[in-house]
């Protein structure tokens, strides 16, 4: 895949002295950077959990809308549906 990128004149230069510097292309020193950067944020995207449980996490046990009030924290959700997809994602 390609990717077009607008840099600096000054980046520019300094991608091509790390380029020659490694013997490598400008491609290679841009991947390896962008590879080294991201890298921690991968690591940590793969502990964070997950947007879906966090929202279940959230909301879980706070609304039932079949009675219109809200259960006891810890209390098996009234609603089939939310049970369904906690029982679904979660289990």
């Amino acid at each position: 895949m390609t990717m077009p990128l607008k840099i600096s004149n000054i980046l520019h230069e300094s991608l091509v002295l790390a380029a020659k510097a490694r013997k490598v292309s400008k491609s290679e020193v841009v991947r390896n950077a962008l590879e080294e950067n991201l890298a921690h944020d991968l690591t940590n995207a793969a502990d964070a959990p997950s947007a879906a449980l966090v929202w279940v996490q959230t909301w879980s046990g706070k609304f039932n809308p079949t009675h219109g009030q809200m259960p006891l924290p810890g209390s098996a959700p009234a609603d089939a549906r939310l049970k369904h997809i906690i029982d679904k994602h979660l289990h």
